[in-house]
């Protein structure tokens, strides 16, 4: 199966991969597969890991992205609204939002505790392809 996405742990100890074959894989460093998560319907086209390197995000062609929790391979959130393929998710560098950027040319932010509504912006009609978080100053 093709891997769509790779991403390194914040340490450089992992790797994660997301796969056509609806999986996400966490690597060790020596090239051992650690775990696979499961639970997406669809290829999974982005991975990505949250700043203290404890959680994964994935996005899926199945139009659903999730959030993992590594010590124990179990899936904490699930964010769903999206009208097309999740190809991008991006942790805040403080690890509070989930931003995932989809095919159907939105962005939308999940509070990571999932109790947050998603925000949605709309992205100048396009699909979305790769997304990050700027860490500028904000001005008032």
């Amino acid at each position: 199966e093709e891997v769509r996405s790779i991403a390194y742990s914040p340490d450089g100890s992992y790797l994660a991969t997301g796969s056509d074959d609806r999986t996400a894989r966490l690597w060790g460093s020596e090239g051992t597969c650690r775990a696979v998560l499961e639970g997406h319907c669809g290829a999974v086209w982005s991975v990505t890991f949250f700043p203290s390197g404890q959680l994964l995000a994935t996005g899926s062609m199945d139009e659903i992205s999730r959030v993992w929790r590594l010590s124990t391979g179990e899936c904490v959130a699930i964010f769903s609204g999206h009208l097309g393929c999740i190809c991008s998710v991006a942790p805040s560098p403080d690890g509070s939002h989930l931003a995932t950027g989809s095919w159907d040319g939105s962005v939308r932010l999940w509070g990571v505790s999932g109790a947050d509504e998603g925000e949605q912006a709309q992205i100048s009609g396009r699909h979305m392809q790769t997304f990050s978080w700027h860490r500028g100053r904000r001005s008032e």
